[in-house]
């Protein structure tokens, strides 16, 4: 099978790295600065020759489409009675000008058995639409699809009826031309996606259990070309897993949630140890100022990678909640604190659902 896979967020490009390890099908992938710094993975991967084409473009529409965004402004009130009416706006207009755009040189959509793509939200998406290519979406994080957000279920059914009528293109996975929609786990899903379209499941657990030690070292010198990860760990380190708490209007500020995690690590961990600090996607705090002799990851690494690094040996990982923290069993000491510990800090209105969205995409964007 001739496969061809999207691969706009961080968790996208790990899922394809994954699938073409495991698999003897042509896989042909398209990579872009949707999510700026993933460009720096194409030539590492192009010189992995895991691939059979890797190809590229420059998604400045999206970062048009997505700028001064903050999580926050859709899902608290009043922000959110005119946010998603603006969005939907926003979002007509970016799918206008995604028509114009050129697909990567040598890219036919027609050539494939298979297209997998994001929820919809990105030019390349909006081309196969345009060019009427049924295709599978796949979620851009595990979990995000059972994000049960009511004025977002509501906003994505108002985009089925305009998508109908060839005025919009239905986002979250709900085109008509999306032949099914490929999760991690078959269970609680949105109403929308449960009750329209077919699902499949595609266990990334079972994908990275079937990696044998030499292919888990492969996808690790990957990422480390790509990003300056170290070759080898020479002693054993703590390591630290943030949320965008202050984005998603969790905690008042960057400074509230500087201090937060700064807390976290010192109340938590033996500080003579080194501190590798993996931040979320999202997150847009400046560590290196609390933490000037920490390993700073690129935030777009898919935490996952890090486990694949067999001189990683970690004492205790810390988080306030990130799902993101199970894929280190192997750490001598896991500690989740949850939200009882944000209480020391200055809270902004957050409810618990407001919460659990934060965590649930803390693996979606990355």
């Amino acid at each position: 099978m001739k496969q061809l896979i999207l691969c706009e967020r961080p968790f996208m490009v790990y899922k394809a790295i994954l699938k073409a390890m495991n698999s003897d099908d042509c896989i042909d992938i398209v990579l872009s600065n949707h999510m700026p710094g993933l460009e720096k993975i194409y030539n590492p991967l192009i010189n992995a020759h895991i691939f059979n084409k890797v190809f590229y473009y420059d998604d400045v529409l999206y970062q048009d489409y997505i700028k001064n965004e903050k999580l926050s402004e859709y899902v608290k009130f009043p922000n959110i009675l005119w946010a998603w009416p603006r969005k939907l706006v926003k979002y007509f207009r970016y799918q206008k000008l995604a028509r114009k755009e050129l697909k990567p040189e040598g890219l036919d959509f027609h050539v494939y058995d298979e297209i997998l793509a994001n929820d919809g939200v990105s030019t390349m998406n909006f081309k196969l639409n345009f060019e009427k290519i049924f295709y599978v979406v796949s979620e851009h994080g595990r979990g995000n699809f059972r994000l049960k957000i009511p004025l977002h279920i509501l906003a994505v059914y108002i985009t089925i009826i305009l998508d109908y009528f060839n005025i919009i293109v239905a986002y979250s996975g709900s085109s008509k031309y999306v032949q099914a929609v490929e999760v991690d786990r078959n269970e609680d899903l949105v109403c929308y996606i449960k009750n329209r379209k077919k699902v499949r499941e595609c266990r990334i657990s079972a994908l990275e259990n079937a990696l044998t030690e030499e292919k888990k070292d492969i996808i690790y010198r990957i990422y480390a070309e790509a990003f300056g990860l170290p070759k080898k760990f020479d002693a054993e380190v703590n390591l630290l897993l943030t949320g965008p708490l202050a984005h998603d209007g969790v905690l008042a500020s960057e400074k509230d949630q500087l201090n937060c995690y700064y807390d976290a690590v010192n109340l938590n961990c033996d500080m003579t140890k080194k501190l590798v600090i993996k931040p979320h996607p999202r997150d847009e705090v400046d560590y290196s100022r609390k933490f000037p002799n920490a390993i700073i990851v690129n935030k777009v690494v898919t935490s996952e990678v890090l486990s694949f690094c067999a001189s990683l040996k970690i004492d205790k990982v810390v988080t306030i909640y990130s799902t993101s923290i199970s894929s280190f069993q192997k750490a001598k000491n896991m500690v989740v604190l949850g939200d009882e510990f944000l209480n020391g800090y200055n809270r902004t209105a957050q409810t618990g659902k407001s919460i659990v969205f934060q965590e649930d995409l803390h693996n979606g964007s990355k």
